[in-house]
């Protein structure tokens, strides 16, 4: 891959990969200055090569002081340590390959998951999850697990909380909580972590 491949697959994961509250835009603007140690505002190549208008970059510029990532002073930008911490962070793109069989996990997790309720920001914790085969097979298998232990407490007239929405189940790595069929017994070792509702 081409180093402006390289560099725009970075740019992209720190995109994706942060809740960011800017937009693309001014993100690529922020690349630009830090990757150049560039401090001049509105730089000649944000408007020759990137395109950018004026009314773009002071756009940008506004956003990028709003959110605390630079400082304006005249014709001249600072950058500040969260701009700089933002472009530390190593992400490696998923591929499309990797991404399709995702979602085909996703679609099986989702046959398995007792309760249907919030399917998309399920799917969004468990892309952002990325599971392997491995993990994604014990996910499966704790869900079973859960599933069985829940009607057996339940038969015995013990009060079992409802399963969480899934979204949470999966944030929580509620997968790895320990369930043994015949007991009265979850995650007993780690009950700080458990989310009762």
């Amino acid at each position: 891959m081409s180093q402006l491949g390289n560099t725009i697959n970075n740019i992209l994961c720190v995109y994706e990969d942060s809740n960011l509250e800017i937009s693309l835009l001014s993100l690529l603007m922020l690349d630009y200055h830090v990757s150049t140690e560039q401090h001049e505002y509105g730089h000649q190549a944000l408007i020759k090569i990137y395109g950018f208008r004026k009314e773009q970059l002071d756009t940008c510029y506004q956003e990028l002081e709003y959110y605390g990532y630079i400082k304006l002073n005249y014709k001249f930008i600072s950058f500040t340590n969260k701009a700089k911490k933002l472009f530390k962070k190593k992400g490696i793109r998923m591929s499309n390959d990797e991404r399709v069989r995702l979602e085909e996990d996703f679609e099986l997790f989702w046959k398995n998951y007792p309760l249907k309720v919030g399917k998309k920001k399920a799917k969004f914790e468990w892309i952002r999850l990325r599971p392997s085969v491995t993990l994604t097979a014990k996910i499966i298998k704790a869900i079973s697990v859960q599933v069985q232990w829940k009607k057996q407490e339940e038969k015995k007239g013990t009060f079992v909380p409802e399963f969480q929405y899934a979204e949470r189940w999966i944030k929580h790595e509620r997968y790895n909580d320990e369930c043994t069929v015949g007991t009265n017994f979850i995650n007993i070792n780690n009950k700080s972590e458990r989310d009762e509702r």
